[in-house]
């Protein structure tokens, strides 16, 4: 699975908002109008995965819903250099800093090569598909720097004792990454994830359902609408010790990444 890629889908929004957050470009409880689902960036009507959309939301909302336009309407405060530049720092991509873990591999954002690709680039990496291709270690790793403080630790290998994990970067200030867990907690206990509440500890995280594409042609989804489910989260909410990603390969019945 360390070396598997595929579309994270909206197991990424969190850290778009994050990334937004801590630069001063939005704030969690600022408003964010979707609309009536349907958004126009460039040439394409992009839509939101509920029929009718969200209206106005908070920025928290968008993750806690899990909008699609809301996370591109965030995005557009980050633009596509900066969407690139968030990506690098939690870990993404070559020579991000999962390299050199026995059988990692690195995921990869689509290219910007011309105004047709530039149109895809934000609204898709903002919805995690359309060429981005992530590992479960780079998500995992991310998550992590929201649940401890926001830190990017180097991944490392168990090996029967414990070891004092190697910080990459303080990725988020520990305030953004503080207010980060909550919305993520909010997400599970008011939003998708309401099937990660335990009765034994707290719960926070992000859902996330994406189409397969067809292995035979990659620029193409299946036809018969397969899918996989994703859910990444840490516990307790307070002070984490545990980051967990699943993901169910075409799983049955709906809701899926719910």
């Amino acid at each position: 699975m360390l070396s598997q890629e595929f579309e994270p889908g909206s197991v990424v929004k969190p850290i778009i908002v994050a990334s937004a957050v801590d630069q001063g470009r939005v704030g969690l409880d600022e408003i964010i109008d979707t609309g009536n689902g349907n958004y126009r960036y460039g040439s394409r009507v992009h839509h939101d995965w509920k029929k009718g959309g969200f209206g106005k939301i908070t920025a928290a909302g968008v993750i806690i819903e899990s909008s699609v336009i809301g996370s591109i309407r965030i995005a557009e405060q980050l633009g596509s250099a900066g969407m690139v530049r968030a990506f690098s720092e939690f870990g993404y991509g070559a020579g991000g800093s999962s390299s050199g873990f026995p059988s990692a591999t690195a995921g990869h954002l689509p290219p910007v090569t011309d105004q047709e690709s530039a149109e895809q680039f934000l609204p898709g990496v903002a919805g995690g598909y359309v060429g981005f291709f992530a590992t479960p270690l780079e998500i995992v790793q991310s998550f992590v720097a929201i649940a401890n403080g926001g830190k990017l630790l180097k991944p490392t290998e168990w090996r029967g004792r414990k070891t004092e994990p190697s910080v990459v970067r303080q990725l988020l200030s520990p305030k953004t990454a503080e207010l980060m867990r909550a919305v993520l907690v909010r997400a599970v206990h008011e939003g998708t994830g309401k099937n990660a509440v335990s009765p034994l500890y707290s719960t926070g995280g992000k859902t996330g359902t994406m189409t397969k594409r067809d292995q035979r042609l990659l620029a193409q989804y299946q036809p018969d609408n397969k899918d996989t489910a994703h859910f990444v989260g840490f516990a307790p909410a307070v002070n984490p010790r545990l980051v967990v990603y699943v993901v169910i390969d075409e799983p049955e019945g709906r809701g899926h990444g719910n």
